[in-house]
Parts: C-alpha cells; structure tokens; sequence
C-alpha cells in the first residue's frame, strides 16, 4: 500500500508538469526543443556560456551568423529560462518550456540588471 501511494504521489507530480531540478544544459536543450516545435528555424544551433555571472543560451538557425536567440538559464531546484532580447521575446512565445525529460520550467521576459546583449552574444559565439 505504501509503495502505491508513492507512486501516485510520484506521478502527481510528473503529471502537474513542475520540473524539479534542471542542470543548464537540460535548460538549453527546452530552448533548442521549443524553438525546432514553434518552427522558428529549420534546424537549429544553440550553444551556451557564462557571462557577468549569468549562464547564457545562444541559439541561431544552423550554420548561419544571425539571428540570435539570447536567454539566460538558471538551473537548480527552481529552474527558470529568460528572454533577453527581442528575437527571443519574438520566437519564444508562452510561458513555459518544455523540459526534454518531461515536465516544464517558466519561460518569462529578463527583469535583473541591464544586460550587455552584444557583449553576451560576442562571449558566447565564440564558442560557434
């Protein structure tokens, strides 16, 4: 019996679609996943770094130069992913992205400190 209820409470959760802890890599893969769903690229490139203290995802339509989809990521037992610039805001519509394991984590618009978006986007493309 307490084996079953486990198990429900177990897939309660699964079922409600809360992500309990998301590395950044799982975060960047919700990127690259929401973006090939929503067709925003034919295929896509995302690549990831750090940058003034924030973990950044850049994603941009494979093998091109622009243009770039830029979020920051934080993982951990609240995982969140960021809109930062306007191509974001633009191709990363709703409120939540899908987790590749299952489950969710809130997608919403950056709100911290002023944010370098060329700056970032040069940190991070150096990795392209």
């Amino acid at each position: 019996m307490r084996k079953a209820l486990m198990a429900g409470m177990l897939l309660a959760g699964v079922a409600a679609g809360g992500a309990k802890a998301a590395s950044v890599r799982d975060l960047a893969d919700a990127v690259e996943l929401h973006l090939v769903k929503a067709k925003a690229f034919a295929a896509v490139s995302c690549k990831r770094d750090d940058y003034a203290g924030h973990e950044f995802v850049l994603c941009r339509p494979a093998g091109a130069k622009t243009p770039d989809v830029l979020v920051i990521v934080e993982p951990g037992d609240s995982p969140a992913v960021y809109r930062v610039n306007g191509k974001a805001k633009q191709l990363l519509a709703g409120d939540t992205v899908e987790l590749v394991a299952g489950g969710s984590v809130p997608l919403r618009d950056w709100s911290g400190e002023p944010i370098d978006i060329a700056a970032a986007i040069e940190e991070v493309t150096d990795w392209f």
